[in-house]
């Protein structure tokens, strides 16, 4: 009986966002379609920068996300695993 290849569907990476809001507006506003992010083990994608939208406070995006890939590369899912809490004292 002969074993079938696994195949991958998605490809998940973790990577941890610091934007200010200044710049990610500048990004929103059309300066940049597309942002490439590289994750701890060196791995870097592209996705487009309107995805983190939703993501946007008055202190910018600092998060950690999952962000999955099909097979191709493709952009297919983002999803806030931690959101960073500023105190202020």
């Amino acid at each position: 009986m002969k074993r079938q290849a696994r195949q991958i569907s998605q490809i998940k990476l973790q990577v941890e966002l610091d934007i200010a809001a200044k710049r990610y507006l500048a990004i929103y506003a059309g300066a940049a379609k597309s942002l490439r992010v590289i994750a701890a083990g060196g791995l870097g994608e592209q996705f487009p920068g309107y995805e983190l939208h939703k993501y946007l406070t008055h202190d910018g995006i600092k998060d950690l996300f999952d962000l999955y890939f099909d097979c191709t590369q493709k952009p297919q899912n983002l999803k806030r695993v931690y959101q960073a809490v500023s105190c202020a004292l």
